[in-house]
């Protein structure tokens, strides 16, 4: 049994847009100004947000010997999630007439107390409909399970799983006089899930196995209130769609495994994924603002490959009683090939809050793939480690291609993301500390100073929705065992 409870603050949350023109007529048209909305020549805008979460969670589980060869597991699962978020949203608005010359100064200046009472520039409430929101999910789950010897050499792992789930998104009213709002969401679902996974141990060192499963994607509330939100890490502007559903996927996978040493392995591993419903980003303008939104496409295969191994090798030899005595190299590889493409066809529908169209191809693309997955991945480690205590030093280096952050809006391109390579070193040792286990670790993240570079491309033309320096970022720790 569990509980706990989440809270999120975020006041003063600041956003700037000023204009150029780069007009010759326009005797400012070489500088950036900000006339705070007076003529859609600049802007900003303060939030206010306001999070609070609690989880309750329990669960219990019998397992038992039908036969010596076969275990049997029965047992039941219950979470139940309440959050309530508000955020408030106000615009800073000049008044017609406000001089060209105020709107030269920075942002610190702009909106000195001193200049908005002289100007007398106007605060709005630009969300009074949707500022605040309930939300729940009550979720049951049963389930049984048995693992069986079907020969000494072949295993079987059989079970399903009954879930019933109740999600809901309320607004709250915050004004006397209430605002009507259809921005709610009351999904009320329960699905079997079956799953097996069939094994074949080969020899001593090699398996195969075989699986298959039914899951589900539920949307989360972020993604169903009907409420902006800013991600720092992404940079962009966020709002839910209520109108979103569940998604239901068909998992099949292929492996096989080869243990030829301690601690040392090889794999590879074909993989297809069937989804019915999945949910994408999609981006669209609401007046000079980029704003990420989510609906759910009509369906989507995924499918592909990977292989990853690891290895040891013994550096004893090089020195009987130097640094390489007790030390042994290891070299980890993973590479993961996909490729993914959502199905849309011809009056398939699509529910998005608030769009005047239902027609799925006018936000999809038949072929395109899956936001937020890479055809290629690719992972290195290598590194030196001592074999009689904690020693660890680490080379990381890690790769993927380019992958759509954001499908684009009214048939433009997707937006597109390009993580290019990373390089990192991390350092681990033990030591004694008051006679405590103690641990020194030394971490130096994106060596390569791998930019981030998130664009829209079509042909020669490139826009950059973001690009900066991420920066070389290094970190030291001491962990204490008591």
């Amino acid at each position: 049994a569990g509980y706990a409870n989440s809270k999120r603050e975020a006041p003063d949350e600041l956003s700037f847009e000023y204009y150029r023109s780069n007009q010759a007529s326009d005797p400012f048209g070489a500088v950036f100004i900000n006339r705070l909305n007076n003529g859609q020549r600049g802007s900003a805008e303060v939030s206010y947000s306001d999070l609070s979460e609690d989880l309750w969670s329990g669960s219990a589980d019998l397992s038992f010997k039908i036969t010596p060869d076969m275990t049997g597991t029965v047992g039941y699962a219950y979470s139940d999630t309440v959050r309530r978020t508000e955020r408030r949203e106000f615009q800073f608005v000049a008044p017609g007439g406000t001089p060209v010359t105020s709107a030269l100064f920075r942002p610190d200046f702009l909106l000195q107390p001193d200049v908005i009472d002289f100007y007398n520039i106007a605060l709005i409430d630009t969300n009074e409909a949707n500022p605040v929101f309930d939300s729940a999910l009550l979720t049951h789950g049963a389930y049984g399970q048995i693992q069986a010897f079907i020969t000494p050499e072949i295993s079987l792992n059989l079970g399903v799983r009954y879930e019933k789930a109740e999600q809901t998104v309320s607004p709250v009213q915050v004004f006397k006089v209430p605002t009507a709002s259809l921005a709610s969401t009351s999904l009320n679902q329960s699905y079997w899930l079956p799953a097996a996974t069939l094994t074949w141990d080969i020899n001593d060192q090699m398996k195969f196995r075989l699986s298959g499963s039914k899951t589900i994607a539920r949307p989360q509330f972020r993604e169903l209130i009907f409420q902006n939100f800013y991600d720092t890490d992404s940079n962009r502007l966020f709002r839910g769609n209520p109108l979103l559903t569940d998604s239901q996927l068909y998992n099949a996978e292929a492996r096989y495994e080869w243990y030829f040493d301690r601690d040392q392995r090889f794999s590879i591993a074909g993989f297809f994924k069937r989804i019915d419903k999945p949910i994408e980003s999609f981006s669209s303008f609401d007046d000079n603002s980029v704003i990420t939104s989510f609906a759910n496409a009509p369906k989507a295969d995924l499918a592909g490959v990977e292989i990853e191994t690891q290895k040891y090798f013994d550096l004893s030899g090089l020195g009987e009683k130097g640094f390489f005595s007790t030390r042994r190299a290891v070299v980890i590889a993973n590479y993961t090939y996909t490729q993914s493409k959502i199905s849309v066809k011809a009056n398939d529908p699509v529910a998005v809050f608030n769009a005047s169209s239902t027609n799925a191809l006018d936000f999809f693309t038949d072929g395109s793939p899956l936001t937020g997955q890479a055809d290629h991945l690719v992972n290195l480690q290598f590194g030196l480690e001592d074999t009689e205590r904690l020693s660890q030093q680490t080379v990381l280096v890690s790769y993927s291609s380019d992958r759509v952050t954001s499908r684009g809006a009214s048939g433009q391109p997707d937006i597109k993301e390009k993580p290019g390579i990373q390089l990192d070193f991390v350092a681990r040792e033990g030591f004694k500390l008051g006679g405590k286990d103690a641990e020194l670790k030394f971490e130096v993240r994106n060596l390569t100073n791998t930019k981030y570079q998130e664009f829209q491309k079509n042909g020669e033309n490139k826009i950059f929705y973001n690009l900066y320096k991420q920066g070389i970022s290094a970190s030291i720790g001491v962990e204490l065992n008591f």
